[in-house]
């Protein structure tokens, strides 16, 4: 079971070094704690494009603008799908539940939950270690 990660410092926003959409999925990939492969911020570049304008991007379109293989498209694509950042609809995909839904509301949405559960399971833990021990 893969978990997000919840960041653990601050990430200085400055506006004068964001130039492109390739700093935004930089950025964004290191909050979420994605990892920093040129795949996965391709990926995400491509799906912040698709929020910004409310639409979705597809497997073909990410294969011809990384210029990967689709074995590691598909692989990052269903890890973003575990972890509840990415939804798909008829084979497309886009950041959150839907395109028009906004990236905040959505985050702070699977933020919560991701959360609640982990309290659910330490209360779960600590329930069976109170009985056993």
């Amino acid at each position: 079971m893969e978990y997000l990660r919840v960041p653990s410092g601050y990430i200085y926003l400055d506006p004068v070094r964001i130039k492109d959409l390739d700093d935004v999925a930089d950025i964004l990939t290191k909050v979420l704690g994605l990892g920093k492969t040129r795949v996965i911020k391709g990926i995400m570049r491509k799906l912040i494009e698709a929020k910004l304008s409310k639409t979705s991007v597809t497997i073909p379109q990410l294969y011809i603008e990384l210029r990967t293989n689709k074995k590691t498209i598909y692989y990052h694509i269903n890890r973003l799908r575990r972890l509840g950042l990415v939804s798909r609809n008829k084979g497309e995909y886009f950041l959150g539940e839907s395109p028009e839904q906004p990236i905040r509301e959505f985050l702070e949405r699977l933020y919560l939950t991701k959360i609640n559960e982990m309290f659910q399971n330490v209360d779960e833990l600590f329930l069976i270690a109170s009985n056993r021990f």
